[in-house]
């Protein structure tokens, strides 16, 4: 009799705790696939302002106003760029400027400059260097695309004034690109 009880003790548990516990288990594995988001180049579209500063130098910070399609290209915007007080300004070059996506959020973009123009007299060799220069950095999008995180990748700058030598294009940027509302 002894067994019986126990075996009927041991039924109860099973259909008391085990099960709701397997299905709640169940339940919160299928709500966390079903709400699983796969980003796409589609996640970034519209015009992003972005703030990035030099991690080393921390005299620099760069102002962007890109336009994404949500097809992998930047269709316009502008580069501002402070170093120490010194001001360049260019557009970007939508020919060789791009970004991807990847399924998790996670993507390169790359931002090609025209030809940059001084503020003053003074920039003229600092904005040289600029013009014709791509940028390259490390993507992660968020909030729904509503913001972009950037960090700088090796190198961080190709062709311009960053040619030649073992490896000019060693600058240390990050940053984010918040989309713009209209107002």
């Amino acid at each position: 009799m002894r067994r019986g009880l126990m075996r009927e003790r041991a039924a109860k548990f099973r259909s008391l705790v085990i099960a709701p516990v397997l299905a709640l288990a169940v339940t919160t594995c299928m709500w966390g696939v079903a709400n699983a988001r796969e980003f796409s180049d589609n996640a970034i579209r519209g015009g992003y302002g972005c703030l990035t500063t030099g991690l080393i130098f921390e005299i620099e910070g760069q102002l962007y106003q890109l336009v994404f399609d949500g097809k992998g290209k930047i269709t316009s915007g502008d580069k501002l760029v402070n170093f120490a007080g010194e001001v360049c300004i260019a557009p970007v070059d939508p020919a060789g400027s791009s970004y991807t996506v990847n399924p998790d959020g996670t993507g390169t973009l790359t931002v090609k400059l025209g030809t940059a123009t001084a503020s003053d007299g003074d920039e003229a060799g600092l904005c040289a260097d600029f013009s014709g220069a791509s940028e390259h950095y490390a993507i992660v999008v968020e909030s729904g695309g509503k913001r972009v995180d950037l960090s700088g990748l090796d190198p961080f700058f190709t062709g311009g004034g960053f040619t030649g030598g073992s490896d000019p294009g060693d600058f240390f940027q990050s940053g984010a690109c918040n989309r713009q509302v209209g107002g």
